[in-house]
């Protein structure tokens, strides 16, 4: 098994793909270890001194319109919340980031994979949930059945050095990298791990695992 690590943040919407795509090869890709890695975007834009691309008026003209085709095109539900732009700037998803890295050691990656996409889900959506509220948080976890003691642990810890530390080395991790945004798909190949930007390389990664079965881009 080659694990095939993705560096995601919930408020970055090309994310959001990127974690369906990977979702979708589970079970059809044979060879891959699907893992999330919490990372704050914000931090990686600025560590490579990178203008965030929906800063720039015709950049997020350009990215709103691709959006909406990546959207149709891989029929994965999506909508940018009409605030998005306000949301971003004034951080308020940071608490569910908090928390979608303090649950991660407290439940099992198949569970946390899924987890982290009921997040995407209930944030990129005409009607997006207050996902950094903790009552919405501890709902979207229940219904994903984790336990309330997980839940409590990660609610009492989000806030922590600890917690942030661990963001900050997943940050570390990216600079390495050479990461300059998010998502990040890293293939831990045994003679060197490979990384590839963005949401539209699904091909290639399934070229670097040597899988012979083409990429799921669109559901049934």
């Amino acid at each position: 098994m080659t694990i095939v690590e993705l560096f995601f943040d919930i408020i970055s919407p090309f994310s959001r793909f990127q974690h369906e795509l990977l979702m979708r090869q589970l079970g059809h890709w044979k060879s891959m270890q699907l893992k999330m890695t919490p990372v704050m975007i914000r931090d990686v834009f600025a560590a490579a001194d990178n203008m965030p691309p929906g800063m720039n008026p015709s950049k997020a003209i350009y990215l709103n319109r691709d959006l909406k085709l990546l959207s149709d095109f891989h029929k994965i539900p999506f909508e940018l919340p009409k605030e998005f732009m306000q949301i971003a700037i004034e951080f308020k998803v940071d608490p569910a980031q908090l928390f979608i890295s303090a649950i991660k050691d407290h439940i099992d990656e198949a569970t946390y994979n899924r987890l982290v996409g009921v997040f995407f889900q209930n944030f990129f959506r005409s009607n997006p949930s207050e996902i950094w509220n903790s009552d919405v948080m501890r709902k979207i976890a229940t219904e994903m059945n984790v336990s309330s003691d997980a839940i409590d642990k990660a609610l009492n810890t989000m806030n922590s050095e600890e917690n942030k530390g661990k963001l900050e080395k997943n940050l570390e991790r990216v600079k390495e990298l050479g990461g300059f945004g998010l998502p990040i798909t890293l293939i831990h190949l045994d003679e060197k791990p490979r990384w590839v930007f963005g949401s539209d390389r699904m091909h290639i990664i399934g070229h670097l695992l040597n899988e012979q079965q083409p990429p799921i881009l669109q559901s049934k």
